[in-house]
């Protein structure tokens, strides 16, 4: 192959290259940087050139061919030696009157190839100085990626801080949720019984109508600002979930970690924990994250709490054999099929995550829950609800129902949720707590001068305010309200004062009664706190049912006056 160089180098010396040689030459020398260096040296073409050019040796090529054939031996000792012996070997087979136009030729040809040399000199530092580009490469591409780096970080701030801001505004609007309840029931419970003047009931009615419309106004427009910040919190942890899920590097991450939820505790029999579709060895104490599925084997023999969840948001769930559930977020959980028993206490210390929302998905309907203990069975396209305590919005596309304690509704997929119905305490299923047959359901305020339940105030809710002055009479007492109706004997605590009044027989009134004539109380103003409990024997012996807590505030504006005279 390198003599076939020669070859063609030396042909188009002597100029006998045709065109398509001279293009094959010039192709060589321009794609291959070795080529130069095989044919010729650069100095040696540089040192002939500098001898041609000197006037006795241009002068002496004219009048003989053997001074330039001593050129060329002079030459010899020097590396290409061979190369310059058949220079020699030309110029000695030359005629003497092709001497000045081949020492021209020659002249144009070595200022050609001196160039050519020149450009594979530059060519070929790109060969040697490779590590030096890939270096620059490396540091540019570490640059870069330092660069992505710092710009996701930026985004990943901006992210959490909307995250932060949205859940601070949801906890605002939950409390002007909450805010606006506490009014509603004011207005309701706060009603006078009978007014004195019969020409003034129905303008006072149509203000009070008017007052209600505009609470319910504001509720709605609170609870479409509450579900517009949640789907806010939504997309900004989809977006910086995507932002920690980017790589701007070659080497793989890890999967990243969901949520920490809580944790799973008191199983019994067998289940199964998904997380990412893939089965994952757990046991008591197992965590909880986000996105996980379980699912509790079915027992015949067994129906209690096949397992107990308590999540970081104050909710403790039991879950029954056979039910499978997905854990979506500490405010979504979906109910595949089964039972589940929760408490949920968004206002107590296991509240880690300042959670105040939570709602049960089923595929017949949803159950949004604000703080309370309720029973919800999945099954197919039906979903059933009981409560035990406190009140939820059971809503499908169809409709919607508020359930207050100890009363049921069900709901079907294409069917609105069914007015709620009373329910006795044992039809509950209450997971790991023992089944009770008996519970106080509520309190009622009563005049006793007439005996009689005072309108507004059939049912007292908790955190109620109960203005005196705006009540037909000032003589009043509580009485609770039992499941059933009639039950062993019922507990009075009042302020802290444990057993202020125990009784044993119907009605069951904080402050007694004699042959149903209750006793009158009269509250000094100020917060209150009550809690009845019944038992299924009289004297507060037997079994021990569901209490009733509730804190009330009265207010007594002539008492006060009389305290200031």
């Amino acid at each position: 192959m390198a003599d076939a160089r020669h070859d063609l180098y030396d042909k188009f010396l002597r100029g006998e290259a045709s065109d398509l040689e001279r293009a094959e030459l010039k192709h060589l020398l321009e794609t291959d940087s070795r080529a130069p260096s095989e044919l010729f040296s650069a100095a040696e073409v540089e040192r002939d050139l500098r001898e041609l050019l000197k006037p006795e040796r241009r002068r002496a090529s004219t009048g003989s061919t053997a001074e330039l054939a001593a050129i060329a031996e002079s030459n010899a000792h020097r590396p290409g030696s061979g190369r310059a012996l058949r220079r020699k070997r030309k110029f000695q087979t030359r005629s003497p009157e092709f001497a000045i136009p081949a020492a021209v030729a020659a002249l144009a040809v070595i200022a050609i190839l001196l160039f050519a040399a020149s450009s594979g000199r530059r060519s070929t530092p790109l060969v040697s100085t490779a590590p030096h580009t890939q270096q620059n490469t490396s540091a540019e591409s570490a640059a870069q990626a330092e660069a992505a780096v710092r710009r996701r970080e930026a985004e990943r701030q901006r992210i959490q801080r909307e995250l932060a801001q949205a859940e601070a505004r949801q906890k605002e609007i939950i409390a002007q949720l909450e805010r606006v309840e506490r009014e509603r029931q004011k207005i309701v419970q706060t009603a006078p019984a009978v007014p004195a003047v019969t020409e003034n009931v129905t303008a006072e009615e149509q203000e009070r109508k008017a007052a209600l419309d505009r609470i319910d106004a504001e509720r709605r427009r609170i609870e479409a600002e509450l579900a517009e910040s949640h789907g806010t919190r939504k997309q900004a942890k989809e977006q910086l979930a995507k932002v920690d899920a980017a790589d701007p590097g070659t080497a793989p991450k890890p999967p990243l970690q969901a949520a920490l939820l809580g944790r799973l505790t008191q199983t019994s029999g067998a289940f199964v924990l998904l997380r990412q579709g893939a089965p994952v060895a757990a046991g008591a104490e197992s965590e909880l994250r986000a996105g996980d599925r379980l699912t509790f084997a079915p027992r015949s023999d067994f129906s209690g709490s096949a397992g107990t969840l308590l999540l970081d948001s104050g909710v403790a769930m039991d879950v029954q054999a056979g039910t499978e559930l997905e854990l979506s977020s500490l405010e979504h959980i979906k109910l595949r099929s089964g039972r589940i028993y929760s408490d949920v206490k968004f206002k107590s210390a296991a509240n880690k995550a300042g959670i105040y929302r939570l709602v049960v998905s089923t595929a017949a309907a949803d159950v949004t829950i604000e703080g309370t203990r309720f029973d919800i069975r999945a099954d197919g396209d039906l979903a059933h609800l009981r409560m035990e305590e406190g009140r939820t919005l059971f809503s499908n596309a169809h409709g919607q129902q508020r359930v207050s304690a100890f009363y049921e509704s069900i709901a079907r997929k294409n069917a609105a949720p069914s007015v709620p119905r009373p329910i006795q305490p044992e039809s509950l299923w209450r997971g790991r707590k023992e089944t009770v047959r008996i519970a106080v359901a509520s309190f009622s305020l009563i005049n006793t001068e007439t005996n009689d339940v005072i309108p507004g105030f059939e049912s007292v809710s908790d955190g109620v305010l109960i203005d005196i002055a705006r009540l037909p009479t000032r003589k009043i007492s509580l009485r609770a309200n039992t499941i059933p109706e009639t039950v062993g004997s019922v507990r009075f605590d009042l302020n802290g004062m444990n057993n202020y009044k125990l009784e044993s027989v119907f009605p069951y009134a904080m402050t007694g009664d004699t042959n149903v004539k209750y006793k009158a109380w009269e509250p000094r103003p100020g917060e209150h706190h009550l809690v009845a409990t019944p038992f299924t024997e009289a004297s507060g012996k037997g079994q021990t049912g569901l209490p009733l807590e509730i804190r009330f505030t009265i207010k007594d504006d002539a008492a006060k006056n009389r305290n200031d005279e």
